[in-house]
């Protein structure tokens, strides 16, 4: 007896080559061979780049035109260290001017507005000085009297001397010869003296003059008004000597030639331009307590007859000790990086990570490496360059 087949049995019967094996056993073993394929690749690439020769490879693809480089021929020689430092201008005297007496403002003169240069010495405000003027008449009125009071104790003692001598009385005692009234009348006449001063200290103060040379930097008040003691009047800076401080590392400390005291520093501008000097007044006592720095105390002397002002910010350079085995390089020499390009014996282009000393203008002092007394130096590295590349020189014209 014949069972009858269902069309859902019909269509899960694999018919043709695809009953022999199910469609996705056949495709693994070709993935496989592929991946091993691929890792023989990788393996074979990053083992061809280990074995990579920079100068063999330079040496056979080489160009039969050589890239030209610009070099300076340097010889190591000895160099004394500079050490450097920015620093800002500042007034060695700057105050605010305030009213040593009471009263009302009568005169502004000129000079006292702001911007104005001064003199040691020169009026810039008047303050009412009536009452100051009376008061120093009254002392001078009581100085007087006290006078009057001592030539008559003085008198009166010298009668009773005589009195005594011609009696032949020679043990008489103080108060007989009047001697404590002659004491009194000189304290008296000294006190006088001082009232006095004081009076007249007054009627100056109601003067208000300048203390020192310099420039009036701000005005406080006013003609008409009224002013105490201690009220603010103006502001006065000096412009004749001139101060610095230079904050210094402890490695930089080392590099200076000891004593400082009294040493020249240079001064100039961003730009390079030379200010002049100032010297060193004091320095290396201590260390700062925020940024535990050494601190030198430059001055500068008459500055107003060298275009500096305070407020400006300035290179200071100072002598250092005698350095061996140096190289004055170009600036522009040392890269980005850090890095410094030569060419060795063969014209191959080698690099290093030199040591600076210090920098002046456009040129770097920095340790020179061990080994040859004479270097050529690539004055402008290329991020192309590789070491071992061979180069053909050019002296610069600044060397030639």
């Amino acid at each position: 007896m014949t069972t009858p087949i269902s069309q859902s049995d019909t269509d899960a019967i694999p018919s043709g080559a695809d009953a022999t094996l199910p469609r996705p056993a056949r495709r693994w073993p070709w993935l496989l061979l592929a991946l091993l394929l691929l890792f023989t690749v990788i393996g074979w690439l990053l083992e061809a780049e280990d074995s990579i020769d920079i100068e063999e490879y330079t040496a056979s693809h080489s160009p039969s035109v050589l890239p030209v480089v610009s070099i300076e021929s340097r010889q190591v020689e000895s160099a004394t260290l500079r050490v450097q430092a920015f620093a800002e201008l500042k007034p060695r005297w700057a105050i605010e001017i305030q009213a040593a007496v009471s009263g009302r403002v009568t005169d502004v003169s000129p000079l006292a507005l702001s911007g104005s240069e001064v003199e040691q010495g020169a009026p810039l405000l008047q303050l009412e000085d009536t009452p100051y003027r009376a008061e120093l008449a009254q002392a001078e009125l009581n100085l007087a009297d006290a006078h009057r009071q001592l030539l008559r104790a003085e008198s009166e003692t010298a009668v009773a001397r005589r009195q005594y001598r011609n009696r032949g009385d020679d043990q008489a005692n103080a108060l007989a010869l009047r001697l404590p009234e002659l004491e009194v009348a000189r304290q008296a006449v000294k006190a006088a003296q001082a009232q006095q001063a004081a009076a007249r200290l007054k009627l100056n103060d109601s003067q208000v003059r300048a203390p020192f040379a310099g420039f009036v930097t701000r005005r406080l008040v006013s003609p008409g008004q009224r002013v105490a003691v201690g009220d603010p009047l103006l502001s006065l800076a000096d412009n004749r000597t001139l101060e610095l401080t230079v904050e210094l590392s402890p490695a930089d400390w080392q590099k200076l030639a000891q004593p400082v005291s009294g040493q020249q520093a240079q001064l100039s501008n961003s730009q390079g331009k030379s200010l002049g000097t100032a010297t060193v007044r004091q320095g290396g006592g201590f260390l700062d307590s925020s940024s535990r720095q050494y601190q030198l105390f430059l001055q500068v002397e008459n500055a107003d007859q060298r275009q500096l002002l305070a407020g400006d910010f300035v290179h200071v350079s100072l002598v250092g000790i005698k350095q061996p085995r140096t190289l004055n390089i170009p600036a522009s020499a040392i890269t980005q990086s850090g890095q410094l390009w030569y060419l060795d014996t063969n014209n191959r282009l080698r690099n290093l990570s030199p040591m600076i000393l210090f920098r002046h203008q456009q040129r770097v002092v920095i340790r020179a490496p061990e080994g040859a007394s004479q270097w050529r130096i690539a004055t402008t590295p290329l991020a192309a360059f590789l070491p071992g590349q061979p180069v053909q020189p050019h002296l610069t014209d600044a060397e030639e």
